[in-house]
């Protein structure tokens, strides 16, 4: 009686993993606009693996890639202040709408207005540290942007 349970379960569960297409987890501050030095496309993912390049690196791709792995619950953490920030949200990954900074996280694009970078960087730290996220991923954000935070 056990075995044929154990057999169901297991190729129920194989079924399952099998037909689901993993999403990549990143979430992906890209500059667009003048260049700024130094800075790097900062890349946040909570799994190893390849990020995909939006179709504005393929064509710019001036920018060199900085790769952060970070635990889930911090780049949750990231992803929430991103979507309630309430920036404008693009459909077509080509298109710019406003603002010099896109973040690209799950396949959804976001834009920052230029004029606001400094303050919403600065707010998503202090968000990061009240949230008690990595500290790893908190000082490479800071790295990344020391015309924000070492002016």
């Amino acid at each position: 009686m056990r075995t044929p349970f154990l057999i169901t379960a297991i190729l129920f569960l194989a079924l399952i993993a099998h037909g689901q297409t993993p999403t990549p987890h990143y979430i992906k501050f890209f500059h667009i606009g003048e260049n700024l030095v130094p800075v790097h496309t900062l890349n946040i993912s909570f799994e190893d693996g390849e990020v995909p390049k939006d179709s504005d690196e393929r064509v710019i791709d001036t920018l060199p890639p900085k790769s952060i792995v970070t635990d889930e619950r911090s780049y949750n953490n990231v992803l929430t202040y991103v979507k309630k920030t309430n920036f404008q949200i693009g459909k077509d990954a080509g298109k710019l709408y406003f603002g010099t900074f896109k973040i690209i996280a799950a396949e959804k694009y976001y834009y920052l207005p230029g004029s606001s970078v400094t303050a919403y960087f600065k707010k998503m730290v202090l968000y990061l540290k009240k949230n008690k996220s990595d500290p790893q991923l908190i000082q490479a954000i800071i790295d990344n942007y020391p015309w924000i935070f070492n002016p």
